[in-house]
């Protein structure tokens, strides 16, 4: 497993609910990274996962690192999305292998 987050608070926390888990999958591993997925995203393109799990990161702007995914995710006639939403979705499907499922949470 992998997580990422901004939030340190989140990271022990995830620490922490890991350690159990760990009692009853003693195979299961996980890296934790602070960091916000555009910047992951850049230094780890390659990185294909079966299953994603997050929530919208809303009214984010695009930083220079969106830039940098423009061409690669939305080549072969994709439009460029308007708002950072659509981009974080796009993103998150980058990510995912040909088989792999995502989970998207929005506020209401």
């Amino acid at each position: 497993m992998t997580g990422i987050d901004l939030n340190s608070f989140a990271i022990d926390i995830a620490k922490v609910r890991f350690r159990l888990l760990k009692e009853q999958y003693p195979d299961l591993n996980l890296k934790l990274t602070k960091s916000n997925l555009f910047d992951f995203s850049t230094q780890n393109h390659n990185l294909k996962y079966d299953r994603i799990f997050s929530h919208f990161p809303w009214r984010i702007s695009k930083e220079d690192s969106m830039e940098n995914w423009k061409s690669e995710l939305f080549e072969g006639g994709l439009l460029y999305p308007s708002n950072s939403e659509w981009f974080f979705m796009a993103l998150i499907m980058s990510h995912l292998k040909d088989t792999g499922k995502a989970v998207l949470l929005a506020p209401r």
